[in-house]
């Protein structure tokens, strides 16, 4: 309607109303935009681009595919639940066992908005095995906004299924999150974002006493869209079980020896 306007503006009337009208339709773009994007974890916010000064933020934009890899790719993805869930939406986790439930509410995750599935696949490619596969997914894309599916699921479905879901997931505006290095990602998967989490180090355990009390991660982000990747030094989990920031001044904060010159 907008762009009607502007089209149909007399030649005779001043300029600033022209400026007007097309500022209405920058202000309404900005809003669809909006719209499409779904919020992330503020320790995260940096990561993706959402910072003021950013001119292509990548956020979480709905239809997106977001592959998370590496030593620490679970808790990763985990993490990309938490703003999304706490906010409203609805999650689903397919065919990863290995994901603890306590561990994901300690991080945030809204468990009263998080549906926990089995592989449907079974790790078979039959097509009775891939047609109840496809009802199961189906049924999952229509009811949340961001589904995680584990490496052995994206492996077991088919490449036609596999592409079918992805195009599912963008029509119905939800978010993909696939969770590990699947050996179909590549040919059949176009991933939008890719996130790796790599583990630096894990603190609390001393020479033969204590216990993991804390894990420090670097996270570094790829987008199809952007020439630069961005990086990040986290605590997945930190102390409390949470994700937090790594504040470098803090941690390299030591005590100052004075010395004295002898000789």
């Amino acid at each position: 309607m907008s762009s009607v306007r502007v089209s149909s503006l007399s030649p005779s009337l001043s300029g600033p109303l022209s400026e007007m009208a097309l500022s209405e339709m920058a202000l309404s773009e900005m809003t669809l935009a909006r719209e499409r994007l779904l919020p992330v974890h503020q320790t995260l916010a940096p990561l993706f681009g959402l910072n003021a000064d950013d001119p292509t933020p990548l956020a979480l934009t709905r239809g997106h595919t977001v592959a998370c890899v590496g030593s620490a790719a679970m808790s990763c993805a985990l993490a990309v639940l938490v703003a999304p869930t706490r906010a409203g939406s609805w999650a689903g986790v397919v065919g990863l066992p290995s994901c603890g439930v306590q561990a994901a509410a300690d991080l945030g995750v809204a468990l009263e908005r998080t549906v926990f599935v089995a592989d449907p696949t079974g790790g078979s490619r039959t097509s009775g095995q891939q047609g109840d596969a496809a009802a199961a997914l189906s049924a999952l894309v229509d009811g949340v906004d961001v589904l995680l599916l584990g490496q052995r699921v994206v492996s077991s479905l088919s490449t036609s299924l596999l592409r079918r879901l992805q195009t599912r997931v963008q029509s119905r505006g939800g978010v993909l999150v696939v969770v590990g290095e699947a050996k179909s990602l590549a040919s059949s998967l176009s991933a939008d974002v890719r996130l790796t989490a790599t583990t630096q180090q894990w603190q609390g355990v001393g020479l033969g006493y204590g216990h993991l009390q804390r894990r420090q991660v670097l996270l570094q982000l790829d987008g199809r869209r952007r020439a630069r990747t961005t990086e990040q030094q986290v605590w997945l989990p930190d102390h409390q079980g949470q994700l937090s920031p790594v504040e470098k001044a803090a941690e390299n904060t030591g005590v100052v020896i004075p010395l004295r010159r002898v000789g």
